[in-house]
């Protein structure tokens, strides 16, 4: 089940505890020198004092302050499209923020650079995981925050799925309803694309016969309905526990009396999309002494 879960990182959603937003302060503490580098994310601006040429060229000018607007703008221009959050988070200072690893490198005595991790729960709104963000990222990087948001809804969130969750609709779908005879007697086929958990009210002996649609798991109650029932399935099937069990013919056969309120109850699972006995899984029980 927890795998499944994966799916979910590939969809628009905020996550609001333990995930973490990455931040790289860059505080300018001396004027940057023709040259001088500054790397985000693998990313390099260059300082120039002449005309700057290329997208990564920062102009150096003569504040701080003149300094930090520049590389603001030049850095929001190039890197906010691989999901890089740039702000003046002070008159000499860059903020860079991203959600998931941010790495940062710088040549020269010109800044100082601070790495700090924040959980979401300051600002929830802004961890968003979005298909547009995901492509902005490395594989590794990638498959660091699917793992991560996947834990978090495992080991943190108080909220339930609902059975009828569309995003679990493929793995985790229970459906209800009668099952009918094959042949309007006593043969039942057992569809692994139908309905999840049947009922049978016994008109006659219950014989499971052919396995079709798999994989999938069916469960089946069977109430006998005014008369002692024999249920049958073939013994090529897998069964758990034959204590108890007869062998007619080809089949394991049990019997269901009509007492009370005892029922007969029957799991089959297969497991390929063309089930037949060898990889067809049976255990059937009744109820009450």
């Amino acid at each position: 089940m927890k795998k499944i879960l994966s799916i979910l990182a590939t969809i628009a959603l905020s996550i609001s505890a333990h995930a973490q937003l990455v931040t790289a302060t860059v505080t300018i503490t001396n004027s940057p020198v023709n040259t001088s580098t500054l790397a985000i994310q693998g990313y390099t601006f260059t300082w120039t004092n002449g005309t700057p040429v290329g997208s990564f060229a920062v102009q150096i000018t003569n504040t701080f302050g003149g300094d930090a607007t520049n590389l603001a703008t030049v850095a929001t221009n190039t890197l906010a499209q691989y999901g890089i959050t740039i702000v003046n988070s002070a008159s000499n200072a860059v903020q860079f923020t991203r959600s998931v690893i941010l790495s940062t490198n710088y040549t020269t005595n010109w800044a100082s650079v601070v790495l700090t991790t924040n959980g979401s729960s300051s600002n929830p709104a802004s961890v968003v995981v979005t298909p547009a963000a995901n492509s902005s990222l490395t594989p590794a990087e990638q498959t660091n925050l699917d793992s991560q948001l996947v834990a978090d809804i495992d080991q943190n969130s108080t909220n339930l799925f609902r059975t009828n969750s569309p995003a679990l609709a493929n793995f985790a779908s229970f459906t209800f309803g009668l099952m009918t005879s094959h042949d309007n007697s006593t043969n039942f086929w057992l569809p692994f694309n139908g309905i999840t958990c049947a009922t049978i009210l016994a008109t006659g002996d219950v014989c499971f016969t052919i396995p079709t649609n798999g994989p999938g798991k069916l469960d089946v109650r069977v109430l006998a309905n005014g008369a002692n029932r024999n249920i049958l399935w073939p013994t090529n099937f897998i069964t758990l526990n034959t204590n108890g069990l007869i062998l007619n013919g080809t089949n394991w056969q049990m019997v269901l009396t009509n007492s009370g309120h005892r029922i007969a109850y029957c799991a089959f699972t297969a497991f390929t999309n063309a089930p037949n006995g060898t990889n067809v899984i049976a255990s059937c029980s009744t109820s009450g002494p």
